[in-house]
């Protein structure tokens, strides 16, 4: 059972969540893995200490893509062949020019936003080879959305609902996506419908007002 971006939920229901695994003893049957978004030189999150503290698990930190470039090539070529079978797609690999610009763009988003990206270049390639000018186009994309400020408490309206939150901040994540729901639900962690019912109530309130 997989826990992902457990750094976003509150100590109160972590706290909730370690009582019930501890009472039905459900690490004893099923294997529990948590994970986190920690920057470089970053302490644990609290929420994520406590799990561990409670529950005596092991922590295994992995390293930044970024920290890892030369093996960005490597990478690429795994995850094309998955594609190709997700896919129907038969590429052969990439030019040597575009994993060069894999390889040295840094990554902000880690593997996530590596894996979102060769998805892109998959959907929208032809021929047998990723080529360098797609890779270009798609990384000077998510330079300008990546250069914008991101949503965060500072920019959080004193006067708003939590669900007027919530829709704000999806249509942003829409947005940083170039409008790509799909990839917006899945950074999101939500399902597709869910997202288009939060945006749907965006649509009404901005429609009354």
């Amino acid at each position: 059972m997989y826990f992902k971006n457990f750094e976003t939920v509150s100590p109160a229901v972590a706290s909730r969540l370690s009582d019930a695994i501890e009472e039905t003893g459900l690490s004893r049957r099923v294997r529990l893995l948590f994970s986190c978004s920690v920057q470089e030189n970053e302490a644990m999150p609290e929420v994520m200490r406590m799990i561990c503290e409670r529950l005596g698990y092991l922590t295994l930190p992995l390293p930044s893509l970024r920290s890892r470039s030369d093996e960005i090539p490597s990478l690429a070529s795994l995850y094309l062949n998955s594609l190709n079978l997700e896919l129907g797609k038969q590429f052969s690999g990439f030019e040597p020019r575009a994993l060069e610009l894999l390889r040295q763009y840094p990554w902000p988003n880690n593997y996530t936003q590596f894996k979102n990206l060769l998805r892109s270049l998959a959907i929208l390639s032809d021929g047998p080879y990723i080529r360098a000018d797609t890779v270009a186009e798609l990384l000077a994309k998510e330079r300008v959305l990546r250069s914008a400020q991101p949503v965060g408490l500072s920019r959080i309206r004193t006067d708003q609902t939590l669900e007027d939150i919530i829709s704000e901040a999806v249509r942003q994540t829409v947005a940083a996506h170039g409008g790509n729901r799909a990839a917006a639900a899945r950074q999101l962690g939500i399902s597709r419908t869910t997202l288009w019912r939060y945006l749907g109530r965006l649509g009404e309130e901005r429609a009354e007002d």
